[in-house]
């Protein structure tokens, strides 16, 4: 349902990193300060809209973040990830994506907004019923 959005995140995404590597390039920065402009530049491309959107693990999106951790490391590619993300002391995109999807629920039920409320307590009577949704 969602695989054209994250094709579409993706390439997104993909030029934001081109340009981020081409422009840090010629400075000599650390590691962290790379991660740090990878999360404020391609990963808020990446995390777009992952409140409502963000249930799968997108093999796309990862591979992206992978990407991007080697490089920065200069190791092959068929380096093992979770040594790359104990190196980086990075966790895979999809736990910062679940995280936001659980704070966006608790937003939502604990909101005195009475429309909120009345459409919440509808997409929990489908639910309830057999239809997937996004309380599902």
């Amino acid at each position: 349902m969602f695989s054209s959005f994250y094709e579409y995140l993706v390439g997104k995404s993909l030029k934001a990193l081109n340009m981020l590597l081409f422009n840090c390039k010629m400075l000599p920065l650390k590691i962290r300060t790379l991660c740090q402009l990878f999360d404020s530049f391609v990963g808020a491309i990446l995390n777009c809209s992952s409140e409502i959107c963000g249930f799968s693990k997108s093999k796309e999106l990862e591979r992206l973040h992978l990407k991007f951790c080697k490089r920065i490391l200069k190791v092959t590619l068929s380096s093992t990830n979770s040594a790359i993300y104990g190196e980086l002391e990075r966790f895979p995109l999809y736990m910062s994506r679940y995280r936001k999807i659980i704070k966006y629920w608790c937003k939502i039920v604990q909101s005195e907004n009475i429309i909120l409320n009345r459409l919440y307590t509808l997409v929990v009577k489908d639910c309830l019923s057999g239809y997937t949704n996004w309380v599902s």
